[in-house]
């Protein structure tokens, strides 16, 4: 059986362009573990879709789907992780959807459920941070973009 945590955050900042190199930048090199395109998710200019962490192809690696590996408990770089960015700009400002999920295959007890979610939690916050903190530094921007949690 398969299992599933979600946040959503929304991120708001003055229109600049490259914000899509901005954003690859900072995925790709991040302490928080690296985001790869996803190879299943077709990406557009308006929404991007990253994988991060052990995935397998499913019906033995024939198949196009992929399933996440038994979790590794609190290691978010080796934990099957996917990333949906929307990009949704306007001519003062750009609002930016970060949808981010935690999927995993084994049944947990009860606690350690609660456990990974307080940590996961934690970590998506420290990473959308981190997101607006660069996003501010590579803009000039005076302050980080807002962040508001959904």
């Amino acid at each position: 059986m398969a299992y599933r945590l979600d946040w959503k955050h929304q991120l708001e900042m003055p229109f600049a362009d490259r914000v899509h190199d901005a954003i690859l930048a900072f995925l790709r090199t991040s302490g928080h573990g690296e985001w790869k395109p996803d190879e299943i998710e077709e990406s557009d200019r308006f929404v991007l879709h990253f994988r991060r962490g052990v995935w397998n192809r499913s019906l033995f690696g024939m198949a196009k789907r992929l399933i996440p590996e038994p979790s590794w408990k609190n290691d978010p770089t080796r934990s099957s992780m996917t990333l949906r960015i929307t990009l949704r700009p306007s001519p003062d400002s750009v609002n930016i959807g970060l949808f981010h999920s935690l999927h995993w295959t084994m049944g947990y007890a009860e606690n350690y459920a609660k456990q990974a979610s307080d940590f996961y939690t934690e970590y998506v916050k420290a990473e959308v941070g981190a997101l607006a903190d660069y996003l501010r530094d590579f803009f000039q921007l005076p302050e980080p973009p807002g962040i508001e949690s959904t």
